[in-house]
């Protein structure tokens, strides 16, 4: 049941998040250029076919809040794809993926988050013991989050998964 509660306070979270960021003016396009990292999510990420080749993977936009200490950073991808990591807990440190430890982050992945809002059947989740985030940065005076990630997702029913390497947060700001 606490399982459930949590999975259900983060999906709660995480389109509040995307409400919040599709509503935000786009007047700023001069600031936002990709070769610019700030507020960025960046990744590697392959499937099984193509696991010794993984691809790029970027953020086109990027949220985060922290509510009660919970920390919840949405990364939409250049492709449409949606990258969820949410950590129970608002300070730098390594948290290995565990669903038995209430420090572990949770991570939802989707490719298509318009079906997936129909067919959860269609979220990736974070895989217990596959990886890790390591939030290096957390400057409560600026409001910005920076770290690392590497993990397995799965989707439950059919067993395909997501490999994410490589994965950095750089300077992500939080409401």
């Amino acid at each position: 049941m606490k399982q459930f509660a949590r999975f259900f306070l983060i999906l709660f979270v995480s389109f509040a998040m995307i409400s919040i960021a599709s509503c935000k003016e786009d007047d700023d396009d001069d600031d936002n250029n990709n070769n610019n990292p700030a507020n960025s999510v960046e990744a590697k990420i392959a499937t099984d076919s193509n696991i010794a080749n993984p691809t790029d993977w970027k953020s086109a936009s990027v949220s985060a809040v922290v509510v009660n200490n919970i920390t919840t950073i949405t990364a939409v991808g250049t492709d449409g794809s949606q990258l969820i990591i949410t950590l129970p807990v608002d300070a730098t440190g390594t948290y290995a993926l565990n669903a038995s430890n209430s420090s572990s982050p949770t991570v939802i992945f989707t490719e298509d988050p318009v079906a997936s809002g129909t067919n959860p059947n269609l979220l990736f989740y974070g895989v217990d013991g596959s990886g890790s985030v390591a939030i290096t940065k957390y400057d409560k005076t600026n409001k910005k989050i920076s770290g690392t990630f590497q993990f397995q997702t799965i989707r439950l029913l059919s067993g395909v998964r997501r490999y994410f390497t490589l994965g950095e947060i750089t300077d992500v700001t939080y409401l």
